[in-house]
C-alpha cells in the first residue's frame, strides 16, 4: 500500500573481499584481506537492524551487531552498532589507538554513534 513503511531482511555472503585505497573519516587505511563476511540484516521502517556480521581472514577477526536509525540525508542517520575487534592486522593497530584510545589492547569492544557522517567511537 502506498505509504506504507519499508520492510525486508536478507543475507551477505563474501569469500576472498578486500578493500584498498579505502578512508575512514578522512584516514588512509591500509588494504585488507577478508576471506569470509557474512550479514543480515532486518529494515523495519526507518530502522535497519545489523545482525551476525563477520568480517573473518587469516589477520583480522571482527564482528558487529546492533542498529541503525535511518535518515534523510543518509549521513544523518544514527548508528547504535557495537564491534567487537578480536583480531586485526599490524597495519590497522594504530587507527584502533586514534579511534578508540581506552583499547589499547585486543579484543576491543567498541560502541559507534553518532551519524553515519560523523561517526563517533566510544
Amino acid at each position: 500500500a502506498s505509504g506504507s513503511p519499508a520492510e525486508g531482511e536478507g543475507e551477505i555472503f563474501l569469500q576472498r573481499a578486500g578493500i584498498t585505497e579505502g578512508k575512514v573519516m578522512g584516514f588512509t587505511v591500509p588494504d585488507l584481506k577478508v576471506e569470509d563476511a557474512k550479514s543480515k540484516f532486518v529494515l523495519k521502517g526507518d530502522r535497519l537492524d545489523v545482525q551476525d556480521v563477520v568480517l573473518a581472514g587469516d589477520e583480522i577477526n571482527i564482528q558487529v551487531s546492533g542498529f541503525i536509525s535511518l535518515r534523510q540525508p543518509l549521513g544523518q542517520s544514527i548508528p547504535n552498532l557495537k564491534l567487537s575487534i578480536q583480531k586485526l592486522p599490524e597495519s590497522l593497530k594504530p587507527l584502533l589507538a586514534i579511534f578508540a584510545p581506552r583499547s589499547k589492547t585486543l579484543p576491543a569492544q567498541l560502541q559507534l554513534t553518532g551519524t553515519l557522517g560523523r561517526p563517533q567511537v566510544r
